[in-house]
């Protein structure tokens, strides 16, 4: 437990995993990352925000080194979240539990590097120091011909590599840190108290299973079987007096449809203004005012 110094209190969940690094052709953290905070109908974080009102926000970061890669999971509280912290992190591992069962979906993984490559091939350009310092970086890890897109796209899927770093996220493979503005009331009373030296961080280390007696036999338990993930969130919701059927029970997002493998140009030229051609200063800052295109319609019956 951390006494945070702002009012948003949060769920951290911390899942060391190996080092990723050399993977980046397959970018497996990229898929990770969208089934874990995809925010559709149904998903994980609708389910904890909208339907149980837990959450007020999922997101993913991921820290990689030679250590190997650090994801967190981390829930912004509401304060019904931050009185049933477990609750949060059954939903979690029902859902990890359904993602397992289900295994990677390649049809999402493929469409993941369309948007991929889509984002890539129109990017933004970047000003001429920091593309410097990004390729100072990538040079000391990225092959040649990967270096102006070895961080960005999706170039190989590698659903069995995603698939052993979802195996990684276990509660024996975790750790739990919560984020309370008022830790000091709700955790630290006649604790000990530690301080993080230079920080000035107040917290408290103890054991999860002393916390949650139970808890990591039974998520355990779950990620082996979908069914009795799914039975045994409805009843830990129900102790807590939080209802949710097995027909609201969060699913894992779809393929993307519909990305298109490139964008046509022909009309993405502006005309240049001049002087002669535009009788206005704005025209000749900002270009020729916009014109109305010659729409063909279907003629109508009377017509025809």
């Amino acid at each position: 437990v951390v006494e945070g110094s702002s009012p948003q209190p949060e769920l951290w969940l911390h899942f060391p995993l190996p080092d990723v690094r050399s993977e980046y052709l397959s970018n497996p953290l990229q898929y990770i990352n969208y089934i874990m905070t995809y925010g559709g109908e149904q998903s994980l974080s609708r389910v904890l925000q909208d339907t149980l009102g837990l959450a007020n926000s999922i997101s993913l970061s991921a820290n990689t080194g030679s250590f190997g890669c650090d994801i967190y999971l981390v829930a912004a509280l509401t304060p019904l979240g931050q009185t049933h912290a477990k609750s949060v992190m059954d939903v979690v591992f029902q859902y990890l539990s359904t993602l397992k069962s289900m295994g990677v979906d390649e049809r999402l993984y493929q469409s993941l590097s369309d948007v991929a490559y889509l984002q890539w091939d129109w990017s933004q350009q970047m000003s001429p120091s920091d593309t410097a310092s990004n390729l100072a970086e990538q040079m000391m890890r990225l092959q040649p011909e990967h270096l102006l897109s070895g961080d960005s796209r999706i170039d190989e899927l590698n659903p069995e590599l995603v698939q052993s770093l979802l195996d990684k996220m276990v509660p024996s493979n975790m750790n739990v840190v919560m984020v309370d503005p008022d830790a000091q009331q709700h955790y630290f009373k006649n604790q000990t108290v530690l301080t993080l030296p230079h920080y000035g961080v107040r917290h408290r280390i103890g054991s999860l299973e002393n916390h949650f007696t139970g808890a990591i036999k039974l998520w355990s338990s779950w990620l082996a079987s979908k069914e009795a993930a799914t039975k045994g969130l409805t009843e830990q919701l129900t102790r807590f007096q939080l209802e949710l059927d097995e027909s609201r029970m969060p699913v894992p997002p779809k393929a993307i449809e519909g990305v298109p493998k490139e964008l046509p140009t022909e009309n993405m030229q502006a005309t240049v203004a001049t002087a002669e051609t535009e009788n206005t200063l704005e025209m000749q800052l900002y270009g020729s005012q916009p014109s109305k295109l010659e729409l063909q319609t279907a003629p109508t019956e009377e017509a025809a």
